[in-house]
């Protein structure tokens, strides 16, 4: 998406363990930054989606809840 922008942009799975992941902390500045770019390609309307739960995708799994994105506070300030 290097230098393109948008109407609309969705950005989606935003929970801890997703965005970001189970990463090193460099790693983190990574996911940080390339969440900032992704949000700078809105030119209308930017929308955020995280799930309360997700079921495994595999097998007979149980329903794992999640938490929203650390990031998340960040976007709100």
């Amino acid at each position: 998406a290097k230098g393109k922008e948008w109407d609309h942009v969705f950005l989606v799975g935003l929970e801890d363990e997703i965005i970001p992941g189970k990463r090193e902390t460099a790693e983190l500045e990574e996911e940080r930054r390339c969440l900032f770019v992704g949000i700078t390609r809105a030119k209308r309307c930017l929308y955020f989606s995280q799930a309360a739960s997700r079921k495994a995708s595999w097998g007979n799994q149980p329903i794992i809840p999640h938490t929203p994105s650390r990031f998340l506070q960040e976007v709100a300030l």
